[in-house]
């Protein structure tokens, strides 16, 4: 039996690691119409990381979904990647350089990324 899409809310997430791309940047207008159509379908939940694309992953979320739609509307995901930070009085700039990449003053959950047992 297949589930509806209203059975996924909140548990399903738009994951922003390979977005469609054109000239080596966002395809802005083809994330534009896949952003919108997955919260016109009732979902919300939208992940991301700063080694993403290069940086280009939350580049394509501020354009296409924080500059478009009100922030309550989303929940939004980035990730602390090991290996962007030397020690941790640099974890605020790289999270700085985070919020500034989306262009959002703050993320409804911030993962510890690529963790293992070589840098615990």
């Amino acid at each position: 039996m297949a589930l509806s899409t209203s059975e996924f809310k909140g548990r399903f997430g738009f994951g922003a690691m390979r977005l469609p791309m054109k000239g080596g940047e966002p395809d802005f207008e083809l994330c534009n119409q896949m952003f919108d159509r997955f919260l016109e379908a009732g979902l919300n939940y939208f992940d991301t990381a700063h080694v993403y694309l290069g940086g280009k992953s939350e580049v394509a979320l501020r354009e296409s979904l924080v500059k478009r739609h009100p922030r309550e509307s989303f929940f939004l995901v980035d990730k602390l990647t090991h290996g962007t930070f030397r020690d941790p009085a640099s974890i605020r700039k790289v999270f700085q350089d985070e919020l500034d990449a989306c262009g959002v003053e703050y993320f409804d959950l911030l993962l510890a990324h690529a963790v293992n047992s070589a840098h615990y």
